[in-house]
């Protein structure tokens, strides 16, 4: 989980129901843009840094290698 928050804390922090947070954290759901916002807002970090991370975890061939 990002920066040592747990699912449940970070989810509250960011305003975003648990559940569907755990969803995202799995790969299940695609957040909407404001709840990309959200997150990062609630990690402290810009939404592009939060998609880069995001993007590291993914398998190669759903990248774009100027992403990598």
């Amino acid at each position: 989980m990002a920066k040592g928050l747990a699912q449940e804390a970070l989810a509250l922090r960011a305003e975003v129901d648990r559940g569907f947070m755990g969803h995202v954290e799995r790969g299940e759901r695609q957040p909407s843009l404001s709840v990309i916002l959200k997150i990062a807002k609630a990690i402290g970090c810009s939404p592009a840094e939060l998609m880069q991370q995001t993007a590291k975890q993914l398998p190669v061939e759903y990248v774009a290698p100027e992403v990598l």
